[in-house]
């Protein structure tokens, strides 16, 4: 499962932002004592939170527009198959048929030679 997770980058961008969130809240928390205010800090989270939906968000719709490309690929090569398909089974009753008629053929050859030969009676 950790593998699965790992490849999705819009986590990988979270990961990034929030370390650096973190990073920027231990410098902060001193610097509120100073500043006499937790402004700074409130910032930080704000905009990591802003952040992560807009990287959230957009990976979304990013994820979607390649499934969706993905859906017409697989269309194509469905049609391709389809194609293929009807030219392999019109390819398969062309040799039957051409089966058949050797067949035949080959039956009236021996008929003929049997009659030459004087073997059928009619």
């Amino acid at each position: 499962m950790k593998e699965e997770v790992a490849k999705d980058p819009r986590i990988e961008a979270l990961e990034t932002i929030w370390w650096g969130a973190v990073a920027m809240l231990a410098i902060c928390i001193p610097l509120c004592s100073v500043l006499r205010g937790p402004a700074m800090a409130y910032a930080v989270v704000v905009g990591a939170a802003a952040a992560s939906i807009g990287v959230w968000a957009t990976g979304a719709r990013k994820r979607r527009v390649a499934e969706v490309a993905k859906e017409s690929e697989l269309e194509k090569e469905n049609e391709r198959l389809k194609s293929k398909l009807e030219e392999m089974e019109e390819r398969l009753g062309n040799v039957e048929t051409m089966s058949r008629f050797e067949m035949r053929l080959a039956a009236e050859e021996e008929i003929a030679k049997r009659r030459r030969n004087g073997s059928v009676i009619e």
